[in-house]
């Protein structure tokens, strides 16, 4: 019996096998598979800086910079990050 192996694995090998030029709906789910792959980051999920701290939302200063971070979520609205009191 044969090992069995991942769906992205799979998609991402019928790559190899289908040559052609009339593969244009399988690109789609090519790229799909290849997003699935990455690895899940803290930025994902809410707005962070360069270094993966996350950002609060600024009254007014930096509003930019965290605008910017929070554009590059890509699960908008879902999460928050809420701080033990010490």
């Amino acid at each position: 019996m044969e090992n069995l192996i991942s769906m992205t694995d799979f998609v991402l090998e019928q790559r190899k096998i289908f040559k052609t030029d009339n593969i244009r709906r399988f690109w789609a789910c090519e790229n799909y598979a290849k997003f699935l792959k990455q690895p899940l980051e803290l930025w994902m999920f809410v707005p962070c800086d360069s270094e993966d701290n996350v950002l609060e939302e600024p009254i007014s200063h930096q509003l930019e910079t965290y605008e910017k971070a929070k554009e590059r979520c890509l699960f908008h609205g879902y999460f928050s990050i809420y701080r033990a009191k010490q």
